[in-house]
């Protein structure tokens, strides 16, 4: 699996993805200017079946969404998980 964020990210949105990529054993891939079509295929060569995108909402992370990849290398969307807010103090 590898684990990514959207376009143009903010710090904790990447320092989130490359933590859940630690956690689950993964591979994090800077997204950089990659489409979903370049995440997929690139996710497929290495084979791996499915790619995590941690996705911001007001500028912080807000959610994982799933990328599901087939054995002919075609994706589609699978899940969407909320991420939960932690209020500190």
């Amino acid at each position: 699996m590898i684990v990514t964020t959207s376009r143009y990210a903010s710090r904790a949105s990447r320092d989130l993805a490359k933590k859940v990529a630690e956690e689950n054993n993964s591979e994090y891939l800077a997204r950089g200017k990659k489409t979903v079509n370049a995440l997929a295929e690139t996710a497929w060569k290495k084979g791996h079946e499915k790619v995590l995108v941690v996705e911001e909402h007001d500028e912080k992370p807000g959610f994982i969404s799933e990328l599901l990849i087939d054995h002919w290398g075609k994706w589609k969307w699978g899940k969407k998980h909320e991420i939960e807010k932690h209020d500190k103090g």
